[in-house]
């Protein structure tokens, strides 16, 4: 897979989030089965580009709770 098809793949991913949701690096990683390093230089491209927008969302801790965590969208037009 080469640079431009990663962050293809990427925006892919992000473009099927619910509206006021995000996904966190760890869960795109995940999605596209790629490691996080690499999911985080695709994030920083789609930011550089002015394409991404860094939210809070919930997510549950181990230990069971429900906290705010960095997540990451897709700017709307």
């Amino acid at each position: 897979m080469n640079e431009n098809e990663l962050l293809a793949a990427v925006s892919a991913a992000l473009q099927r989030i619910p509206t006021g949701d995000g996904m966190t690096a760890l869960e795109i990683a995940d999605a596209m089965n790629i490691s996080e390093d690499i999911t985080h230089k695709a994030l920083r491209w789609l930011a550089k580009t002015g394409n991404l927008e860094c939210v809070r969302v919930w997510r549950t801790n181990i230990t069971g709770a429900s906290q705010r965590v960095p997540g990451y969208r897709l700017k709307t037009v």
